[in-house]
């Protein structure tokens, strides 16, 4: 184990993600009951590749590569500027949607006095969507296991790129069971949509990262702000 972090995490990490993720394919398909609520299943899947990192990390440097991992949270001295750009990146595609006459996105909600469903202004929105990410968000625990722990390890023995697409080619092993759930239509089509957002989205990850000296922060903030873009 100590030697082999990496085949630790992924051999650890595909059991703790797939044990959550394969009932919710067979359920879909009406093979077997949910012993859990989805969104639990969901949640508890989508942290095997946090404990996986931990577990491999610990067994090959101990606490002090433990205490290494966790300390790229308090790197913040990483630049102004790569907090503003991993911000507000993810906002400029709504930018241009909206620039070029797209629609405004459409909130609802029920009005109390009639109770009649009616929509909200969206830009009031902004502050609840972004109180939610950080509140509810896995972001911390995502960057930990695939930007903490995978790609310093896996940039030891090739370039940013290269690096960058392995990331992407893991991340969607971990997911593919998602794709086979039947509302999710073709699992082809799923998986090709799947795999082009993942290893876009891993590029700018790695370009963040590797510009702010290994620290979390910044692509921490990137993860909220995508997913906060995402839901608006």
């Amino acid at each position: 184990m100590k030697r082999h972090p990496i085949v630790v995490f992924f051999v650890l990490g595909l059991v703790l993600s797939w044990a959550c993720l394969i009932p919710l394919v067979l359920a879909s398909h009406g093979k077997m009951e949910l012993p859990l609520p989805a969104e639990r299943l969901l949640i508890l899947g989508a942290y095997g590749p946090f404990v996986a990192a931990l577990v491999a990390t610990l067994a090959a440097g101990g606490v002090d590569g433990l205490r290494h991992l966790l300390g790229r949270f308090v790197r913040w001295r990483a630049g102004l500027h790569w907090y503003v750009i991993a911000m507000v990146l993810p906002v400029v595609p709504l930018l241009l949607h909206l620039a070029f006459g797209g629609k405004p996105p459409l909130f609802l909600a029920m009005d109390p006095e009639t109770g009649k469903v009616v929509a909200t202004n969206p830009w009031a929105q902004v502050l609840p969507i972004l109180y939610l990410q950080i509140v509810k968000s896995k972001a911390f625990a995502d960057e930990l296991a695939w930007r903490g722990f995978l790609l310093p390890r896996l940039q030891r023995n090739t370039n940013a790129a290269l690096a960058a697409f392995g990331m992407a080619a893991a991340w969607c092993l971990f997911q593919s069971p998602l794709v086979f759930i039947k509302s999710a239509g073709s699992p082809l089509v799923a998986w090709l949509f799947l795999a082009v957002d993942l290893f876009s989205t891993s590029i700018i990850y790695t370009w963040i990262f590797n510009n702010t000296r290994g620290s979390l922060l910044p692509v921490v903030a990137f993860n909220l702000s995508f997913g906060a873009c995402t839901l608006f």
